[in-house]
């Protein structure tokens, strides 16, 4: 499992680092205007606390989805 370390999320705090993750590992959905950041790998507790970190940072709309295979 990855680990997602302080140096990271201090780094997600400007909207060029949030362009590069998502030039990296963001998807355009083609259901509605929306798009995914891939945390693939990474743990739910901390794929929550990413989640509240752009949330705060950018004042996006965000949600955890799961997906069963």
């Amino acid at each position: 499992m990855k680990k997602i370390d302080n140096q990271l999320v201090d780094s997600i705090t400007h909207p060029l680092s949030l362009a590069v993750w998502w030039l990296d590992d963001g998807n355009a959905r083609s259901d509605c205007n929306g798009g995914r950041l891939a945390t693939f790998g990474i743990h739910l507790e901390e794929q929550k606390s990413l989640q509240q970190l752009l949330d705060q940072n950018f004042q996006q709309v965000n949600q955890y989805l799961q997906y069963s295979q």
